[in-house]
């Protein structure tokens, strides 16, 4: 099961080995943007823009073992209100049949679908997720960082009700437990998503 962080910055950082080639990155960088834009105008509302600054120093947000599965598996469960909070956190996801029922159809029926589909998500306000290519070329799955923020908030309310300072304070949460290792992950993401859209920038899986 790997370990995974999110980051919080500018892309032509997150595809760069250093500021260097960050800086050689932005153009590119940019004009991919502008690609997703006109591809999806027809879709969204408002401007898709934030700064491309190479010289910006990424903020990470590190999870322990399993915790960002943990949180991507607790929103698949809640899904579906008769069940409970999973026992165990299965390695891989795939081995839990709720999981690899839900990810067999694109996630299309599930409420936390920028929550559970996305490694990427742009400050820009959509209620879909894309799959398309990066910067780089490779393939992704998009989504929306006010969306996420809207379904991490609703998650919790549907599970755990803790208040923003409850879900900070879940970050120092001890325990192997499955609920202790998905609490650490609801408040590390509930950390990352909102410094995030603070700072009107990427949020990006690693790992």
């Amino acid at each position: 099961m790997n370990v995974q962080s999110l980051e919080i910055g500018p892309l032509c950082r997150y595809f760069a080995a250093d500021e260097p080639e960050a800086v050689a990155r932005v153009d590119g960088v940019l004009a991919w943007r502008e690609d997703v834009r006109e591809s999806l105008a027809e879709r969204l509302r408002g401007e898709l823009y934030w700064p491309e600054d190479p010289h910006a120093e990424p903020r990470i947000f590190a999870f322990g073992r399993g915790e960002l599965d943990a949180v991507r598996l607790l929103a698949v469960h809640a899904d579906r209100p008769e069940l409970d909070i999973p026992d165990a956190l299965p390695d891989p996801l795939g081995l839990d049949p709720i999981w690899a029922a839900a990810e067999s159809s694109g996630f299309d029926k599930s409420r936390y679908g920028h929550l559970v589909a996305a490694a990427f998500w742009l400050p820009w306000d959509f209620d879909f997720t894309f799959r398309g290519p990066r910067p780089d070329g490779a393939d992704a799955t998009f989504g929306s960082l006010p969306a996420l923020r809207d379904q991490v908030s609703y998650l919790n309310a549907r599970t755990f009700q803790a208040s923003d300072e409850g879900l900070l304070a879940f970050c120092d949460v001890e325990g192997d437990r499955f609920v202790d290792i998905v609490r650490r992950g609801l408040g590390r993401m509930s950390a990352a998503v909102r410094s995030a859209a603070d700072a009107g920038l990427p949020l990006s899986v690693r790992g």
